[in-house]
């Protein structure tokens, strides 16, 4: 697991700097204000304290394009909040949804969009609350009214009326239950700002903070983004309490990173062709919604299958010269296989254009193993 954070790290740091004072991930949005105010619990309070005392906060809004993508193709769509003085003064509340389904699978799972409005947002990951995990998410409150996601048109439309949205959480099994109404406005439609750090693993609330899962991945993507644009963790992240020891991100040389080791590369890769090839086993249904109807349902499944077990063949890779060089050809392999028919057929409209998306994530790993090829040719002379 420290191999697969230190290559999400050096990949995050790598492209922050290509991008050079934009983040690696999110780098094209605009940051907003906007006004929250958590309902009375009722007859059921959630344990949390800050939900069940209510109360209107005020709150820092970024909404941004995840990939950077061509504004015509749809993109990864970030609403990203600091809610002001959540936890008492000067003690934010960071919440990073991200545009996602609503299903148990799906509100795991990013989902991307054109309209800003065309669905909800989710934190992806559970947070605890005294009695259950719940996911937290944001769903527009605004029926058949579209927002388009680029970020000068989405600043002048949000200059002329405001968006809303509810907030709700909801277990595996549960209904979604609201807890707080969000107004986002813009009150300078010709100003798109830069961007804005936010961490919700270290702007959280005793009672209310996310999951550890995936927490490391996500924390060395922040750390790797920032070392690459040069920028320190913002003050307010810097001395919040933590519930736990954090994950630190090692200090990067100066005048360049080095590069991922083979091992973490495979690895990495690994997972994420796992993930990859299992989503269309598990929910085939919401990898249509992104990537197309499919007529031959049982080859879609057949081939995310065969990619999950590349990936585990990955993922397991013996950290030997052997091992290692098996590892690269298939991550390679399997790179430039779908790299080619995302080129390929994109154009002569085949398959449709959100598979552009997977080629931008091909090349990154073709990258990485470029990257990384010193190491490799290094474990093979000692072979």
């Amino acid at each position: 697991m420290k191999a697969t954070v230190r290559c999400v790290q050096a990949l995050v740091r790598g492209l922050a700097r290509r991008r050079g004072r934009r983040p690696a991930l999110h780098p094209d949005g605009l940051v907003l204000s906007g006004v929250l105010d958590v309902l009375p619990p009722g007859d059921r309070p959630s344990g949390v304290a800050w939900l069940d005392r209510g109360g209107r906060y005020d709150v820092t809004v970024r909404w941004s394009r995840a990939a950077g993508l061509p504004a015509r193709l749809p993109d990864g769509l970030g609403l990203a909040l600091r809610i002001k003085d959540a936890g008492g003064p000067d003690r934010p509340l960071d919440l990073l949804l991200t545009s996602s389904g609503s299903g148990p699978l799906t509100r795991h799972l990013p989902v991307p969009r054109t309209d800003a409005l065309g669905g909800p947002y989710s934190t992806l990951t559970s947070y605890r609350f005294p009695d259950r995990d719940r996911v937290v998410a944001a769903f527009p409150d605004e029926p058949g009214r579209g927002l388009p996601a680029r970020p000068s048109a989405l600043a002048r439309a949000l200059g002329r009326q405001p968006a809303r949205f509810r907030l709700c959480a909801a277990a595996r099994g549960e209904a979604w239950r609201q807890f707080a109404t969000l107004s986002v406005h813009n009150t300078d439609p010709e100003h798109v700002s830069g961007p804005s750090a936010f961490d919700p693993y270290a702007a959280c609330l005793p009672d209310l903070a996310p999951t550890s899962r995936l927490r490391s991945l996500r924390e060395a993507a922040y750390a790797g983004s920032r070392q690459g644009r040069g920028t320190e963790a913002p003050q307010h992240v810097r001395r919040a309490p933590r519930a736990r020891r954090a994950w630190r991100a090692p200090d990067v040389r100066r005048g360049g990173s080095a590069p991922a080791h083979p091992l973490a590369v495979a690895r990495a890769q690994g997972l994420f062709n796992i993930v990859g090839g299992l989503w269309p086993v598990v929910s085939l249904r919401s990898f249509e919604r992104i990537y197309g109807a499919k007529t031959d349902r049982w080859l879609q499944r057949t081939s995310g299958a065969l990619l999950a077990s590349a990936g585990f063949s990955m993922l397991r890779a013996e950290p030997t010269p052997a091992g290692l060089r098996q590892a690269r050809r298939i991550g390679v392999g399997t790179a430039l296989t779908f790299l080619t028919i995302d080129l390929v057929y994109v154009p002569r409209r085949t398959i449709p254009a959100t598979y552009l998306m997977d080629a931008a994530k091909e090349i990154a790993w073709l990258a990485a193993w470029w990257r990384a090829g010193r190491l490799s040719r290094g474990d093979d002379s000692d072979s």
